[in-house]
């Protein structure tokens, strides 16, 4: 199994998490040693548990860790009414979009080699050449021999009904 494919197997198979990942709890602890706060300078071992998860290559950890600071984020907001804790985890979430953005392309990428394997293995089922598939006409490009205009499959025109004489 290629890369690409293993990674599309990953993505598909990740559920989100239905406990609280324990960077959440770790975040918790950390605002309460801090004296009910939490800012970027406190934040460093959060900050060093997600770059672990994103040099182990362990996506499915950090997409897991980053559902828990989401969770802590709506815990600030809603329980210790802490906007600066809430504003210091959305910074952390930030941090992680490079990693996130690569993985979204890796993704797109695969997906986009899966639909080219995929037309070719129907060609090739309905034993259809390449050369000989449908094609999209050009623009200013003679059309091929017995075509049918677009242009003369469109129904005529017609007023709007709103100008249409009323009889």
């Amino acid at each position: 199994m290629s890369d690409a494919q293993d990674l599309l197997r990953r993505a598909r198979a990740y559920k989100p998490p239905t406990t609280l990942h324990p960077i959440a709890v770790q975040a918790v602890s950390l605002h309460e040693k801090n004296g009910d706060r939490l800012l970027l300078t406190d934040a460093g071992p959060l900050r060093d548990e997600l770059n672990a998860l994103r040099d182990a290559e362990d996506f499915e950890g950090l997409a897991d860790a980053l559902c828990g600071l989401a969770a802590f984020i709506w815990y600030s907001k809603e329980h210790l009414e802490d906007e600066t804790a809430a504003a210091t985890a959305t910074e952390l979430i930030k941090e992680t979009a490079p990693v996130v953005e690569f993985l979204q392309q890796q993704i797109t990428d695969a997906l986009a080699d899966q639909s080219k394997n995929v037309v070719s293995q129907l060609d090739r089922f309905a034993g259809a050449k390449p050369e000989e598939r449908s094609r999209a006409p050009k623009i200013d490009a003679a059309p091929p021999p017995g075509s049918v205009s677009l242009a003369s499959l469109k129904p005529p025109a017609r007023p709007p009904p709103h100008l249409r004489k009323k009889t």
